[in-house]
């Protein structure tokens, strides 16, 4: 316990976990953007269409397909919000 205490006031120590901690919120917000840019340029209509395509068949609709359609619309909405934050 008492090398805890120790560690935990060694001002080097405190310093280096500081950095780590900065240079991981920095590499989230870095990927977060990325997955933002990336979604931001995927074309809504399309997966609008596909859509529509499988609802257009109704209730033949597979557990494929209906596990499809969820995905899409996930998709579609992660899309439309993405394009709304980068303008």
């Amino acid at each position: 316990m008492a090398k805890d205490k120790d560690r935990a006031l060694n001002p080097a120590t405190a310093q280096l976990k500081a950095d780590k901690a900065r240079a991981l919120k920095k590499g989230k917000a870095a990927i977060t953007a990325q997955r933002t840019e990336r979604l931001a340029q995927r074309n809504p209509s399309r997966l609008e269409r596909q859509i529509a395509d499988l609802k257009a068949a109704g209730n033949e609709l597979g557990g494929r397909d209906r596990k499809q359609l969820e995905e899409l619309e996930k998709q579609l909405g992660l899309v439309k919000k993405a394009r709304e934050k980068v303008g």
